[in-house]
């Protein structure tokens, strides 16, 4: 009886461990088509961008004179312009009232741009009031 019973947990170890194997060798099948997806993936992405890369160096050579071309052409003096008397809009809302002031300057190296500005400031102004005006107050107070 006693040689039965210890056949008996033989068999029934024997049959546990081809299960945890067969488990195991499961899970490192899936880890080893994972990983070789992966770097498949990766080469198919990083060999796509280097041809793409090629190309657009290719193309960036001749922007890359037309660029330095415009940069020399362009003054280096900048232009500073601010937009006073600072904007007031009003909010409608419940509550409260509540209001958002709003002083803007700006930047140009074109001397154009500075005189363009100065001739519509007008409409420069009621353009912004109107896109500053539409905005909400939660819209505003977010980061």
């Amino acid at each position: 009886m006693a040689e039965q019973a210890l056949d008996e947990d033989i068999e029934i170890e024997g049959e546990a461990g081809p299960k945890k194997s067969k488990t195991l060798l499961l899970i490192i099948i899936i880890a080893v088509i994972a990983l070789a997806g992966g770097g498949g993936g990766a080469w198919f992405l990083l060999k796509g961008d280097s041809a793409g890369d090629q190309v657009a160096a290719e193309g960036e050579e001749g922007e890359a004179g037309a660029e330095e071309e415009a940069v020399e052409e362009m003054p280096a003096t900048p232009y500073y312009f601010s937009l006073n008397p600072p904007f007031v809009v009003n909010f409608v809302g419940k509550g409260r009232a509540k209001f958002l002031q709003v002083n803007i300057e700006g930047l140009t190296r074109n001397p154009s741009v500075k005189e363009d500005i100065t001739t519509h400031l007008p409409q420069i102004r009621n353009n912004i009031v109107f896109i500053l005006s539409s905005k909400r107050h939660q819209d505003l107070v977010t980061a």
